[in-house]
């Protein structure tokens, strides 16, 4: 007997393959700075000592930030009194652990044999190369010392793992139904800051860097992205990159899925 198959069964074995697509999302929020200014590159911050550099843009949002010393004297950045902030919970940039890096290294093999994590492996011939493992462990500073005209990254934690949610908001929009909610300072779901501890001289500064979240848009992906075919040099890509096309230093967002059965 022979095989038939029937455009049905065409039709079916394609439904079958595309019954479990799903659909991109981005939430993408745009952040406010309350005495700062928004540059290409940067959100800034500055006083008499030192300029604090953000950029937001990254998958939940970047919290981290460059401090850059202005002054001819060593500032010391209190790492124990520095808090990462979120509608009015703190959270320490100081956890006193230790952080250990491992690395391999190439040694001669000896007569007596080489020992890895503990166990000891055949005797190679003199000459031969074999792999060490080397671990070292760094405590986590519980000060940074600055030297003058120069900057240092503090970084730790995500602005928000959490999508924002309104029952009358629509979560996933058409093209032609992107929306953009904004807020005031005082009516915003998300205010979010930087209090950071530092000593100049015989000075105790708390400085402290706040932002609210002013516009939050959810786009599907097609409107949310471009595919990015050339470099910043012009050069065709081996692989295209896709990219948003709403970003700034003051941007974040969040990436989602609708699943279709």
């Amino acid at each position: 007997m022979k095989n038939i198959i029937t455009p049905f069964l065409i039709l079916l074995v394609i439904f079958s393959l595309c019954s479990c697509a799903s659909q991109n999302f981005y939430q993408v929020h745009k952040a406010s700075p309350i005495g700062g200014k928004i540059t290409k590159s940067a959100v800034l911050f500055e006083n008499k000592h030192c300029i604090v550099s953000y950029d937001l843009m990254n998958v939940g949002g970047n919290s981290g930030f460059y401090f850059y010393n202005k002054t001819n004297d060593f500032i010391t950045i209190e790492l124990d009194k520095t808090f990462f902030i979120r509608n009015g919970e703190s959270f320490p940039y100081f956890k006193n652990r230790s952080t250990t890096y491992s690395y391999s290294r190439a040694v001669s093999a000896s007569m007596g044999g080489v020992y890895s994590n503990g166990t000891s492996s055949n005797p190679g011939a003199i000459g031969n190369q074999s792999a060490s493992g080397v671990e070292t462990n760094y405590p986590q500073m519980q000060q940074m010392i600055i030297p003058p005209l120069t900057k240092m990254r503090v970084e730790e934690y995500v602005i928000t793992e959490w999508q924002y949610q309104d029952c009358d908001y629509n979560v996933y929009p058409s093209r032609k139904e992107v929306e953009t909610l904004k807020f005031s300072e005082e009516e915003s779901p998300l205010e979010f800051s930087n209090l950071i501890t530092y000593t100049s001289g015989a000075e105790t500064i708390n400085y402290e860097n706040q932002f609210f979240v002013e516009e939050i848009t959810n786009y599907p992906e097609v409107e949310a992205t471009t595919l990015l075919r050339k470099n910043d040099c012009g050069k065709t890509l081996n692989t295209p990159v896709r990219r948003l096309r709403v970003f700034g230093p003051n941007y974040f967002y969040l990436s989602y899925e609708r699943a279709f059965k």
